[in-house]
């Protein structure tokens, strides 16, 4: 599993934006396709997949994310359907049983 992490682009950034997926959570990408484009405090980006695989959202955009911080995971989708299994699992109204 590859995780996507907020990149420092200067030296007074501290954090940044995702103002936009341009991927959704569970699709298959590939190295190189854009992921989600970020602000930073002095201009926007597009943040590229460095690996192969699904990938898993892990921060909302309009989110702030220090730099270095989690902001996806790029993997073989295992994690993602497991997620999703959870709520069935919990039962039929998505509460678990008390």
């Amino acid at each position: 599993m590859a995780d996507v992490k907020m990149p420092k682009l200067s030296d007074t950034m501290e954090e940044g934006t995702v103002l936009e997926w341009k991927t959704q959570s569970g699709t298959e990408v590939k190295k190189g396709d854009v992921l989600a484009e970020v602000e930073s405090d002095k201009a926007s980006f597009e943040i590229e997949a460095e690996a192969e695989g699904v990938l898993q959202i892990v921060v909302d955009q309009g989110n702030p994310v220090p730099v270095g911080g989690l902001i996806a995971r790029i993997g073989d989708g295992t994690a993602e359907a497991a997620a999703q299994a959870e709520p069935e699992a919990a039962g039929q109204d998505g509460r678990q049983a008390d």
